[in-house]
């Protein structure tokens, strides 16, 4: 996970050690990083599941949220509202 996390920081993404969905830190908003030192140190002694990266108008990165569940089908509906989404760096998460 660390090599990954370093990898997004050299993509100028801020990113934090995540357990789940939620953040093995606190404190994550002033703590996530994009330099390679300072990600080495975040993810050193965090019990972890995942890389997060911070998002929102700081960032510059937005989250489109599409689920499948409880009998709905989030991309169907997007599908017939006629909304396509753009090709853009996609997650699958397994729950």
């Amino acid at each position: 996970m660390l090599n990954h996390a370093i990898q997004y920081g050299r993509s100028g993404w801020k990113v934090f050690p995540i357990n789940g969905k939620k953040p093995s830190l606190r404190g994550w908003q002033s703590k996530a990083a994009s330099d390679s030192a300072a990600i080495g140190e975040l993810f050193k002694n965090n019990c972890f599941t995942g890389v997060a990266c911070m998002t929102g108008e700081d960032s510059g990165i937005a989250v489109v949220d599409v689920d499948r569940k409880n009998g709905k089908d989030g991309f169907l509906t997007l599908k017939n509202l006629g909304i396509e989404l753009p090709a853009t760096v996609s997650v699958l998460m397994a729950v």
